[in-house]
């Protein structure tokens, strides 16, 4: 992780914490989608692009250190997660529950991670809470209609996050 992208990903992380979010006036939804999106910005577009023209998505060039990468990155993802379900228990919703649960998966990863640092951990654990915590927030702050077909897409997210998982820590050369 280079100093730029600690710089985003703190900046980031204190969105959740503006007087709007952190007292119900402004979605999660926006500082989470934030938070994603920085996190994207420590492996250049051109570099995954690359990756997938070479048709080898499991060459992971931009997340191949443990030390200088995996570890500081996973740290923020808890991080946000962190601040993200903390925002979420002030102003409960129905769905919080489901929030929890997925937050406690993968902060068991984590741990798991973090004592055994091996990253295919992470295949077992997948950052479910990501998907479920953009997609509720999304349904509510865009008064999306919760029908078949969304709990399709729902399922096809989830699928999609575990085949990223799988992207990301599974077989590397």
């Amino acid at each position: 992780m280079n100093k730029h992208n600690f710089e985003y990903r703190a900046a980031g992380l204190l969105f959740f914490y503006f007087p709007e979010v952190y007292n119900g006036k402004l979605s999660p939804f926006y500082p989470y989608v934030l938070n994603t999106i920085l996190d994207l910005t420590d492996c250049p577009f051109d570099v995954v692009w690359g990756r997938l023209k070479k048709g080898n998505i499991f060459d992971a060039e931009c997340n191949t250190g443990l030390y200088s990468y995996q570890i500081p990155d996973k740290i923020f993802d808890i991080l946000v997660d962190t601040a993200a379900l903390h925002i979420a228990l002030r102003n409960p919703k129905p769905f919080t529950n489901i929030l929890v649960y997925t937050y406690i998966l993968r902060l068991i990863g984590f741990i798991i991670f973090m004592i055994t640092k091996n990253d295919k951990v992470f295949i077992f654990f997948p950052h479910l809470f990501q998907v479920f915590y953009v997609y509720f927030y999304a349904v509510e702050e865009f008064n999306i209609d919760v029908s078949e077909t969304n709990t399709i897409n729902l399922i096809l997210l989830v699928l999609g996050k575990i085949t990223h998982e799988l992207t990301l820590h599974g077989k590397k050369k």
